[in-house]
């Protein structure tokens, strides 16, 4: 559960433009443990709600490249 409080506290730092509070090393954690807790949280669904679930990552995915983008300095 306390993965999960960081990575809102690390959005909602992005969210409010306190850029300087956090690091790329810290949005790509952040992006990976993300998908591999929806990757995992798929497995345990009958494959009616799998369907559902893929929806809500892909749109997650879309947020996270978005957030990305937005948030990540690229050299």
């Amino acid at each position: 559960m306390n993965l999960i409080f960081g990575w809102l506290d690390l959005r909602n730092k992005a969210a409010h433009g306190k850029y300087s509070e956090y690091n790329e090393n810290q949005v790509k954690k952040m992006i990976m443990g993300v998908r591999d807790y929806v990757h995992n949280l798929e497995e345990f669904f009958d494959s009616t709600l799998k369907i559902e679930i893929s929806s809500i990552f892909s749109e997650w995915d879309s947020f996270i490249e978005n957030f990305y983008r937005r948030h990540v300095i690229i050299d």
